[in-house]
């Protein structure tokens, strides 16, 4: 099977692009965004993943009372 058709039917060949630190507005890490990109078609991916459990519990609550 060619490269092109995984990339097609989603099959990507991710390689990590950039790994990001997210901070909240009190300058406090609370999580890391990954970036990754396809070696084939260059589709980039991004993935959000929290280290600070209290920050996205928090932030849950913020969005349900809205």
């Amino acid at each position: 099977m060619s490269n092109d058709f995984k990339c097609f039917i989603g099959l990507h060949k991710d390689e990590i692009h950039k790994e990001l630190e997210v901070k909240d507005k009190n300058n406090n890490v609370v999580g890391l965004n990954v970036v990754s990109k396809c070696t084939n078609c260059g589709r980039i991916k991004s993935v959000f993943i929290p280290t600070d459990i209290d920050y996205v519990q928090n932030s849950s609550t913020r969005v349900n009372q809205k």
